[in-house]
């Protein structure tokens, strides 16, 4: 029998953790984190840079768009949790004489990808660090930029201390999350699917993986930013419109926690039944539509 591998081994524990309804640990999440962007690289654009949301533009241009109504000349901002360096592409038009912008990902592999598609401007850098440990100067940051990153850090204390030490007085995060509005239609019916076939297969089970739920609603939001910081402001949650056919919906499964966590053996079974769900969903033009539901906050330090 081959070896295992540590990685390897450090998954098995994962979800053998939570099959049988055992919390894992931060540093656990955030192994099983960096697996998943080695085995599937630029797995976030992929889903987000593809379609569009209900407001119109992607999710990544509805970000990049606020961040300009708060840029001024001469300023350093931070692309956090930065992955393979999309959000990029619709930042740099904005970049002005003497600003900085650096990329930060706890993912080198991310990071890597993000500097061969950007590194030829030398007004963005590129490190791997963790949001819980930024490198840095206190004060030093006019703005930080969060696509779809801020709800999967853990522990997220230790990320609001280091936001609040390296922004200026009047500085600001901006981030796109999760919304803790329920998926309705064809993705409620998936994910409602997917916890059955969990459940059904693992009695222990009692809930999905996950970063800190406070980031995903505002008032979990004020509890972790205020009173320190100055304000913070939701705006009015939106969708992400996934258009595709049944084949492209399970592709998209297939980038979730819940069913990323599910043995090989067991996900053909899984698979079946999100796809006779996607074919009796299936629209006049042979696609589903599956409505993600997003928020855009504002925290002013």
């Amino acid at each position: 029998m081959a070896e295992q591998t540590c990685e390897s081994l450090i998954n098995i524990n994962f979800e053998s953790k939570i099959f049988s309804g055992i919390t894992p640990s931060d540093d656990a999440w955030n192994a099983y984190l960096l697996k998943i962007y080695k085995e599937l690289p630029a797995c976030s654009p992929a889903v987000f840079a593809n379609h569009n949301t209900n407001l119109g533009p992607s999710s990544y241009e509805i970000l990049a768009k606020n961040i300009e109504l708060f840029h001024r000349p001469a300023q350093r901002l931070i692309d956090l949790g930065s992955g393979s360096g999309h959000m990029l592409k619709y930042i740099s038009p904005q970049i002005r004489k003497n600003d900085l912008v650096t990329a930060v990902d706890m993912s080198e592999d991310e990071i890597k990808i993000a500097a061969k598609d950007y590194g030829n401007n030398s007004q963005i850098k590129f490190v791997a660090a963790r949001a819980q440990n930024l490198p840095f100067s206190d004060e030093s940051i006019d703005l930080i930029g969060a696509h779809m990153s801020m709800m999967l850090m853990r522990p997220i204390e230790p990320v609001v201390d280091e936001i609040y030490r390296v922004l200026k007085k009047g500085g600001r995060l901006l981030a796109v999350t999760n919304s803790t509005e329920p998926a309705s239609g064809t993705l409620g019916l998936f994910n409602a699917t997917i916890l059955d076939f969990i459940k059904s297969h693992y009695p222990q089970f009692k809930q999905l993986p996950n970063g800190d739920i406070r980031t995903r609603n505002l008032d979990g939001l004020k509890e972790l930013f205020l009173p320190r910081f100055k304000s913070v402001e939701q705006f009015t949650p939106f969708y992400l419109n996934i258009e595709v056919t049944p084949d492209g919906a399970w592709a998209f499964c297939n980038t979730l926690v819940s069913v990323n966590i599910v043995p090989q053996d067991k996900r053909s079974e899984l698979r079946s039944r999100i796809l006779e769900i996607a074919n009796a969903q299936r629209q006049m033009n042979g696609k589903v539509l599956l409505q993600m539901p997003l928020a855009l906050w504002v925290v002013e330090k």
